[in-house]
């Protein structure tokens, strides 16, 4: 119990640092040289120091504005490609295939849009930029699905294949369904802002 209590108070310290520990420095920083100032009786450079603690200010609230305003930008390109992989894998779970028939069309054709932009295509090279190489390794296993669906959606007359198609259907059907319950998961560390739900 003590423990998780130091814990708790060692990460509200760090997050009270971490949010005004550049302030407590400059209150510091601007205190220490107006004293000096103060003391050398060269009154004429506090308001050059006091301007240049401003400046030092703003400059830091600039480059929080910028770091953040980037993690933004990465957050929505990156959560266009997570819908997209939950939307391909949501739609084949449904379907049990990516053959196209008159009565599922519309969905087919909305699974292959979201697997050309998460995990084929030109979505594949978003990937390449935006994720690790788990997400890699996953996209990769995706695509291995996606391709022995689109190649063997109907049974195969070949004796020996038509033998294999059961298992290896009920494989790729269960890995798309597995995919489907841990992309919240894996796409964590990546979309993941903490809990923010106030």
């Amino acid at each position: 119990m003590c423990g998780k209590k130091l814990k708790e108070w060692k990460l509200k310290a760090e997050h009270f640092l971490s949010i005004y520990g550049l302030y407590i420095v400059l209150v510091f920083v601007f205190f220490v040289l107006s004293t000096l100032l103060v003391d050398v009786k060269r009154f004429d450079l506090l308001p050059a120091t006091f301007f240049s603690a401003i400046t030092a200010l703003f400059s830091y609230w600039a480059y929080k504005f910028s770091k953040e305003k980037f993690r933004l930008d990465l957050f929505d390109k990156r959560w266009e490609v997570y819908e997209n992989t939950l939307e391909f894998c949501s739609r084949v779970t449904q379907q049990g295939t990516l053959r196209m028939r008159k009565d599922n069309q519309e969905e087919i054709l909305a699974a292959l849009k979201a697997a050309e932009n998460s995990f084929r295509g030109t979505g594949w090279h978003k990937t390449r930029a935006l994720f690790g190489e788990e997400i890699h390794t996953l996209f990769e296993q995706l695509n291995e699905s996606y391709a022995w669906l689109s190649a063997y959606s109907e049974r195969p007359s070949n004796s020996k294949e038509s033998d294999e198609w059961p298992q290896k259907m009920y494989d790729n059907s269960m890995f798309i369904w597995n995919t489907v319950q841990r992309l919240p998961d894996v796409f964590k560390p990546y979309i993941y802002f903490g809990d923010y739900k106030r």
